[in-house]
């Protein structure tokens, strides 16, 4: 049995969370976060993941302290999406930023309540 036999045993028809196409595709773990998401044998033989996963990975643990592993993983990610280094980290301050502004209003909140 080939490879690509035992992906199509266990794939559906869906959309691969990672670039978009509706195919064939399996359900698995992420490597990078406590999630499962869908991906089509092109991304999932990749080792591709859905950059809605890599966000906040990448903001959790911090970019120059990801494993060398999980920075191939996102690069090759972020050049089948056409996105680059500096986009992804742009968009890790904005889920940062958004972040302290959620903190700060739940600390207006509590100071307010008397909590």
């Amino acid at each position: 049995m080939t490879h690509h036999d035992i992906f199509m045993k266990y794939a559906h028809m869906g959309k691969c969370e990672v670039c978009g196409i509706e195919a064939p595709v399996v359900v698995v773990s992420s490597r990078l976060g406590p999630c499962s998401c869908t991906y089509c044998e092109e991304c999932y033989d990749a080792d591709l993941e859905p950059y809605y996963v890599i966000i906040p990975a990448v903001w959790t643990c911090g970019w120059e302290d990801m494993a060398d592993w999980a920075k191939i993983s996102i690069r090759k990610t972020l050049t089948k999406l056409g996105k680059t280094e500096e986009e992804m980290l742009a968009d890790v301050k904005a889920e940062d930023d958004a972040f302290i502004a959620a903190m700060q209003n739940y600390e207006e909140y509590c100071h307010e309540q008397d909590i």
